[in-house]
């Protein structure tokens, strides 16, 4: 029985590392497989790519750079899909994904033209909750990313008013992110 060795390293290989069209490379770090094209390098099947995993709060402010991703890569423009979860004192609410496009801002303005915000809404028959951050990054090759500005709007629908607030004391802390490919 024939054995087809397939090049093994840490890394995400590159045009270099496989010399030939069709040459194939394991990356062990992550358990990932690519092959070489005619020009370019490329991961076979596609899914998701975990960058971050922790249990860190979202912070209510915005200071640069204050998640490490678990790699240096360019996600600028790229869907990504974030695993968040509510807390309000010792109530642990259940987990959220939000997706959305990557993008690459400093200022926490309203914006017709960008959308800064990733946000999501849940309403049980009396409360509406809209919860939202904001995340950005460099256009650069980098590990590091901005998240925070929590936000929350949550309405009252109970008889005939409705009563809105934007002060809660919600916690939404950042589980995982993950790069959609």
């Amino acid at each position: 029985m024939a054995v087809i060795k397939i090049k093994r390293g840490t890394t995400t290989p590159s045009i270099s590392n496989l010399t030939e069209v069709g040459e194939m490379a394991l990356n062990t770090s992550t358990n990932e497989v690519f092959i070489r094209g005619n020009s370019s390098v490329a991961k076979i099947g596609g899914g998701l790519t975990l960058l971050y995993e922790g249990t860190g709060t979202i912070p209510t402010s915005i200071t640069s750079n204050n998640i490490t991703l678990n790699r240096s890569i360019n996600i600028y423009n790229k869907v990504l899909m974030f695993e968040v979860r509510l807390m309000t004192g010792s109530d642990s609410y259940e987990t959220h994904i939000v997706m959305g496009r990557m993008g690459t801002n400093s200022t926490t303005t309203a914006s017709a033209s960008y959308d800064r915000l990733y946000s999501w809404s849940v309403f049980d028959g009396q409360y509406f909750k809209t919860h939202s951050f904001k995340a950005y990054v460099s256009n650069s090759i980098t590990n590091k990313m901005t998240i925070g500005y929590v936000k929350h709007l949550v309405g009252n629908f109970s008889g005939s008013t409705i009563s809105w607030t934007t002060n809660t004391t919600t916690s939404i802390y950042l589980e995982k992110i993950w790069l959609v490919e």
